[in-house]
């Protein structure tokens, strides 16, 4: 454990612990995850799923921490930190004042 609310989860796939009824990610405020934008991993989710996921138990993408490319250049991951969508890391509104 790095701190209160803050878990390092290294596992393979990812995926696997923010699906279903098995999540138990309740106490957790920040998720540090791999998102493929192409299938890098044989059967792994993309992006667009990852996001939708994580969404489905409250937390949304705050910042990018770092990319993998292709020896030719072309994104093929990034990694996606992940925080609770209350208030308490994200910049509040109104933004046009």
């Amino acid at each position: 454990m790095l701190s209160d609310g803050l878990r390092e989860i290294s596992i393979e796939p990812e995926f696997d612990v923010i699906r279903g009824p098995e999540c138990r990610l309740s106490t957790v405020e920040v998720i540090l995850i791999e998102l493929s934008l192409v299938e890098y991993n044989k059967g792994a989710p993309l992006i667009a799923t990852v996001l939708s996921e994580l969404n489905k138990i409250d937390f949304v993408l705050y910042d990018t921490v770092d990319e993998h490319r292709h020896w030719s250049g072309g994104l093929l991951q990034i990694d996606g930190l992940f925080v609770r969508s209350s208030p308490q890391f994200r910049p509040h509104p109104p933004f046009w004042n």
